[in-house]
């Protein structure tokens, strides 16, 4: 395999000069984790790990520059100092709360990626029967779906190997290489002058949107970060369904201009942009692909005293769907000033994790599935913390709708973001159940104040 270095996305050369900034940053290191349960064999999940990274051609590379140009050089299966199983013994009296404690510490290590592979898989061993999985890559190499697609690569490969010798998996059509190919032939071609304008004209004039900080922004960050946990009670949850659908728009909308509402009645501004992180998964080979396909596109809100709700949420609506026909251009390449975001809104929802776990309700740990002899349950840690001043993560669990507030530490006090937090809840209730009241009102959100999970 030629070890000449491949090129990155724009995406992904704006993610190596945060992380050459901050190396020691866990902000974009992105996790799944997993109980198990049960007589694991160690042995083939080691050589599942092996299989996975050769498999797929970013999760075992390494990251360099040449002449000040970043690239990447993917790893022959095999390789030394290539993708392993780490396994780490933990004394059998370790407690729960331990465990996830030695989980958040492994997570927390930092990657160095010109002398490692971006992924990073760890074993906490409580004993034969009982033990944490962690799947820990960096951002440049990975995204939330990317994550759930490894862990579902690697279980086929375990159980694969375990009954027929070989991983359970059908070949690839599409790699990270096609499409950071597909990516450079668009930005080669004339479309790229459309997509360009486009964006240039929906950003134009609109600063980013930014709340009031509790401390001066630092010249340099160094991006750590908290998170605030919040549930919403599932009856706000389905009046907020009920409300889109009257509105004609979608749920998302609606929050989205919550969220909008909320970052102006932080800030004091009228006319700014949010980001709105969405797949760049567009053609059907890509769905299986890991690797960083991820946008985080500039929303421009358009907030004043008259403005109500239900008028943000339908131009939010509109907006959303245009920024969304675009997506394929890099938010990253629209001139700086206007393409900044320091908030954002995203939303996950767990009906797509393969296999079917299921993200908790409350607490850390989610439900327990049966699977191949084994128990599984999906361990929700803290994760990419400090990458914006505040990116909001929605998650969706059945009817329930969970709240987690990603907050920049250097610029916030943990108390002022479970303020956020609870002026956030307040609002998708006035959403819900009021959405005619202008955003300029007294809401009483003032009033709200931080419950626990």
């Amino acid at each position: 395999m030629s070890t000449a270095p491949l090129p990155l996305t724009a995406g992904q050369e704006a993610l190596w000069l945060l992380y050459r900034l901050a190396p020691e940053s866990t902000a974009y290191h992105v996790l799944v984790a997993v109980r198990i349960r049960g007589a694991l064999d160690v042995s083939t999940l080691d050589t599942a790990v092996s299989a996975l990274a050769g498999r797929h051609d970013v999760a075992g590379c390494r990251f360099l520059e040449s002449r000040g140009v970043p690239g990447w050089v993917p790893a022959a299966p095999g390789t030394p100092g290539g993708v392993r199983l780490d396994v780490r013994e933990v004394p059998a009296t370790t407690t729960d709360e331990e465990l996830h404690a030695l989980a958040a510490a492994a997570y927390r290590e930092p990657f160095r990626l010109t002398d490692e592979p971006p992924l990073r898989v760890v074993l906490l061993r409580r004993g034969p029967r009982d033990a944490v999985l962690l799947l820990v890559a960096h951002h440049l190499a990975t995204d939330a779906t990317s994550q759930w697609i490894l862990l579902r690569d690697l279980l086929a490969a375990y159980r694969g190997l375990r009954r027929a010798g070989t991983p359970d998996w059908a070949p690839l059509a599409w790699t990270y290489r096609d499409h950071v190919e597909e990516e450079r032939r668009l930005l080669a071609s004339a479309e790229r002058r459309e997509l360009a304008a486009f964006w240039a004209d929906a950003c134009a004039g609109a600063e980013p949107g930014t709340l009031r900080t509790d401390r001066p922004r630092p010249p340099v960050p160094a991006m750590v970060g908290g998170t605030v946990e919040w549930r919403l009670p599932d009856e706000l949850s389905a009046a907020l369904r009920q409300q889109a659908a009257r509105s004609r728009v979608t749920p998302f909308a609606l929050l989205l201009a919550t969220f909008q509402a909320l970052v102006h009645r932080g800030g004091g501004q009228t006319e700014f942009l949010v980001g709105c992180p969405a797949a760049t998964r567009h053609r059907r080979p890509s769905r299986d692909v890991v690797g960083h396909l991820v946008n985080n596109l500039p929303l421009r809100a358009a907030l004043d005293g008259p403005a109500t709700l239900r008028e943000a949420a339908v131009l939010a609506h509109h907006r959303l769907g245009r920024a969304l026909a675009h997506a394929r251009y890099p938010a990253v390449l629209v001139p700086a000033r206007a393409g900044t975001v320091r908030t954002a809104l995203t939303m996950v929802g767990g009906a797509r994790l393969d296999p079917p776990l299921e993200m908790p309700v409350t607490g850390v740990e989610g439900p327990t599935l049966g699977w191949d002899g084994l128990e599984l349950a999906v361990l929700d840690l803290p994760q990419q913390e400090g990458q914006l001043d505040l990116l909001v993560e929605l998650v969706r669990v059945g009817p329930t709708l969970r709240a987690r507030f990603r907050y920049d530490a250097e610029l916030f006090r943990a108390d002022t973001a479970h303020q956020l937090a609870a002026d956030f809840a307040a609002l998708a209730r006035v959403a819900a159940h009021d959405p005619d009241r202008k955003i300029g009102d007294d809401l009483g959100i003032e009033a709200a104040v931080p419950s626990s999970l």
